[in-house]
Order: structure tokens, then C-alpha cells, then sequence
């Protein structure tokens, strides 16, 4: 399995547990506000996974194009997170609860991967 692959199951498998632990912990509309989080993270990493394999797979790309490209899918999810900010009627930590479930796979694989690394080192 990928690196990506493993971060995608953890960061899905954190994403539930929040949208789960909102429902169960709060109410119905703070687990949409987690659901709302975990789908902007999860769009975001998918976003930026095809776009550096992409450019991993070309030979030479301009640094300026880089640069446009990657602000612009950075405005992109600002954008969508002010606008569920905004225009939604969301409960804000549940939200930033489901926006941080990446941060938290990624956490996960790493300490995970970690410990593996070091019980075969120790076998």
C-alpha cells in the first residue's frame, strides 16, 4: 500500500469518529458541521494528491505555473470554508474538529509507521 493509502484510511476512519462522536457527544447539526470539515480536508488532500502526481509524472514545470496552480487550490478551499462559515448555519468546533481528521491521519500513520519500523528493528 502507499504512503497516500494509508493516510487515506486513517484520515477517514478520524473523520468518522469525529462525525460520530458529534452526533453521540453533541447534536444532529454538529455532526453535519464535523461532516462538512472532514469533506473540505478530504477534497483538499485529494486535490493536492492528483495535482503533485501530476507534476511529479512531467518533466519540467515552470515554478510561476506551480505557484498559480497551488494558490489558486488554496483560494479554493478558503473560499469553501468561508463560505460554509458564513452561509451555513454550522456549530464551529465540530467543523474544525472534521477539518483537522487530515492532520490527524497523517499523525496517526506517522507514529504508526514509526512503531512498526522500530518492532522490526528489534526482532
Amino acid at each position: 500500500m502507499t504512503r497516500t493509502g494509508s493516510i487515506w484510511k486513517k484520515s477517514l476512519v478520524a473523520g468518522a469518529c469525529a462525525v460520530a462522536g458529534s452526533w453521540v457527544f453533541f447534536s444532529q447539526t454538529a455532526a453535519v458541521s464535523a461532516l462538512l470539515g472532514v469533506v473540505i480536508a478530504i477534497a483538499n488532500f485529494w486535490l493536492l494528491e492528483r495535482l503533485v502526481s501530476g507534476f511529479a509524472s512531467k518533466q519540467k514545470v515552470s515554478p510561476a505555473k506551480l505557484l498559480v496552480i497551488f494558490l489558486c487550490k488554496a483560494l479554493v478551499m478558503f473560499g469553501a470554508i468561508g463560505f460554509v462559515v458564513m452561509k451555513l448555519s454550522i456549530e464551529a468546533v465540530p467543523f474544525l474538529i472534521g477539518l483537522s481528521c487530515l492532520v490527524i491521519g497523517i499523525t496517526l500513520d506517522g507514529l504508526l509507521g514509526a512503531l512498526k519500523s522500530r518492532d522490526t528493528e528489534i526482532s
